[in-house]
């Protein structure tokens, strides 16, 4: 009797085959709505934890001491120039041995200074104080509240616009203290106040009402921005057997007003600066080694434009002094300490 049913089991099962109407090789598959279920994957908890996590923020820069109480917070960070604010400003202990200090409370100007502002003369009209405000001191003049009532030096420096006749109304040079080349030295460490209060910038406007109407569009942009130019300069020996050639290292520093009042650490290399062949009053590019060579004079500092230049080059052939707008450029800092490491 088993083998009956099994018999008919099996009969049965292929005639149901046969009905189907063929090999499965035949058949067309037809696309649901339905979708197929996938099985989950397995809970990845590292990976839950990722996804969890807020992105990540760049972390805020943190202040360093690294002289004394004071602490240095990075504003700007580049291979050409880094500027920090100074917190907790005051005095400077003494540096490293190998830098060669130029300005601080023992270190005075000892090189030629001017002031050539005169209230009485047409040339300085509209200059905004009176000359005795643009005088240099050689040695520190104030005591700096921002500053624990440290002894600064605190200069208000003029850059004519017009005129490129005493176009640096004032200035100062501190000159070298030992038989040293240019190329020894490596990075200038400058400490420095941006005082807006006393740093008149001529407006984009004033300037093109004042000279527009003798320079394109092109020329204005490329001459003056209205920022905080300070030059510093690094002069090498007159060079009496290259027709009184003097080799430079110049670099323009120009400060926007996120900058102004604040006691700032500025750090310049000297591949950084611009190399200068000068013969009279005209400049000729040169380059870091051959600058590198010349003895090492003084070092100066000057108020500039954008481009170091004034109107009258660009208007040479139609220009007049006494009808030419006069312009001026101000900027007020105070310099606690100025010195250069070796070079490396």
């Amino acid at each position: 009797m088993f083998v009956i049913k099994r018999l008919f089991l099996f009969l049965l099962l292929t005639g149901l085959y046969a009905c189907g109407g063929g090999s499965s090789t035949d058949t067309k598959t037809t696309p649901t709505d339905t979708p197929q279920t996938q099985p989950e994957p397995e809970p990845n908890p590292e990976q839950e934890q990722e996804q969890e996590q807020e992105p990540e923020q760049e972390p805020e820069a943190e202040p360093v001491v690294v002289e004394g109480n004071e602490t240095f917070t990075i504003l700007l960070d580049s291979d050409a120039i880094k500027i920090y604010e100074i917190g907790n400003c005051g005095d400077t202990p003494g540096s490293n041995t190998s830098h060669r200090v130029y300005i601080d409370n023992s270190n005075t100007i000892n090189g030629d200074i001017w002031n050539w502002v005169d209230n009485a003369a047409a040339a300085w009209d509209g200059i905004s104080k009176a000359n005795t405000a643009y005088a240099i001191s050689r040695t520190s003049n104030a005591n700096d509240a921002n500053c624990s009532n440290v002894a600064t030096y605190n200069h208000i420096l003029v850059k004519k616009l017009g005129d490129w006749t005493n176009q640096h109304a004032n200035g100062f040079w501190v000159t070298s203290k030992s038989d040293e080349t240019i190329g020894q030295l490596g990075t200038v460490i400058f400490d420095m106040y941006y005082d807006s209060a006393n740093t008149i910038l001529p407006s984009a406007a004033a300037i093109e009402a004042a000279y527009g109407a003798g320079m394109t569009g092109e020329q204005l942009a490329a001459w003056e921005d209205s920022l905080f130019h300070l030059d510093i300069r690094v002069d090498g020996v007159e060079e009496t057997s290259d027709n009184g050639s003097i080799y430079k290292a110049a670099y323009n520093l120009a400060l926007t007003p996120e900058y102004a009042d604040k006691w700032l650490r500025i750090e310049i290399p000297l591949t950084s600066f611009e190399f200068i062949r000068s013969v009279g009053y005209d400049n000729f590019t040169s380059d870091q080694a051959t600058v590198g060579t010349k003895s090492l004079r003084a070092i100066g500092f000057v108020a500039e434009t954008k481009n170091r230049l004034v109107y009258r080059n660009y208007d040479q052939q139609g220009f007049s002094e006494e009808t030419t707008a006069k312009l001026f450029k101000e900027i007020g800092l105070r310099i606690k300490r100025f010195e250069i490491t070796p070079a490396e």
